[in-house]
């Protein structure tokens, strides 16, 4: 069964948001070594960051091969 067009897309959209929301918040909450530059203790250390990094590799790419199939279902639906 092929996923509707308005599915993949708010797969994608999905995606995009929970990438979006979780910088914000490690953003917010200082929880990178880059923050320490700036006066603020890191609160997580190499092998966490490692993992959200994996973690966002991960959404993105997910994401990515959504929208190529959401491209794909739009140019067959013409």
């Amino acid at each position: 069964m092929t996923p509707s067009i308005s599915d993949l897309g708010e797969k994608v959209l999905s995606r995009l948001r929970v990438i979006e929301s979780f910088a914000s918040i490690l953003m917010d909450n200082h929880a990178f070594k880059d923050d320490q530059q700036n006066g603020f203790a890191p609160q997580l250390d190499f092998h966490g960051e490692s993992a959200i990094h994996e973690a966002m590799y991960m959404l993105a790419e997910q994401a990515r091969d959504q929208l190529s199939q959401l491209m794909n279902a739009a140019g067959e639906a013409q």
